[in-house]
């Protein structure tokens, strides 16, 4: 009877050990890419912005633009430089833009896929890739007006493609 109540016991303490381990905070930051369970709603401050530019054959350069709203750019965490105001509406997203000095505007966010939108923005429709989401980072793609160039190619001859990566921070 003593080695019964000894075996039961031990059980419980292993069952409990297992149970306070499920509980554990590991998977709270995804640091891989997309998460379903982290949505980009929320408000995002602007961290960085690196351009590049897209050739048909595949090869990627650096777009090193002199023009303020283009050139690359690193901005002190949680600046009020550029921010991002993400609301969720459906499956879309409408997305308020303030940069400091300017008026605020807004675009709407179209899903088209797990991790991509495509962004209507004034006359321009741009693809956004989510390349890495987390609680407190998004790491996006922005092609700039790529779906007009992408079946026209008539505004640049060679077919090549603007894409800036931003980086963004959220509190």
């Amino acid at each position: 009877m003593k080695t019964l109540k000894f075996i039961g016991i031990a059980l419980l303490i292993v069952l409990m050990c297992v149970a306070i381990s499920s509980c554990s905070k590991s998977d709270d930051d995804n640091n891989g890419g997309g998460s379903s369970s982290v949505s980009i709603e929320g408000t995002w401050y602007m961290k960085s912005q690196i351009g590049y530019v897209y050739f048909p054959d595949g090869t990627i350069e650096p777009h090193n633009s002199t023009k303020e709203d283009e050139e690359d750019r690193t901005f002190p965490d949680y600046a009020d430089d550029r921010i991002w105001e993400l609301t969720k509406n459906g499956e879309d997203f409408t997305c308020k833009t303030t940069w400091k000095g300017r008026k605020p505007f807004t675009s709407t966010w179209i899903k088209t896929s797990t991790n991509e939108y495509k962004c209507t923005e004034g006359s321009s429709i741009n693809k956004i890739v989510i390349k890495t989401l987390t609680n407190k980072q998004m790491v996006l793609e922005w092609h700039d007006n790529f779906y007009k160039k992408a079946q026209t190619r008539t505004i640049y001859n060679d077919g090549r493609i603007y894409m800036v990566v931003y980086t963004f921070l959220r509190k």
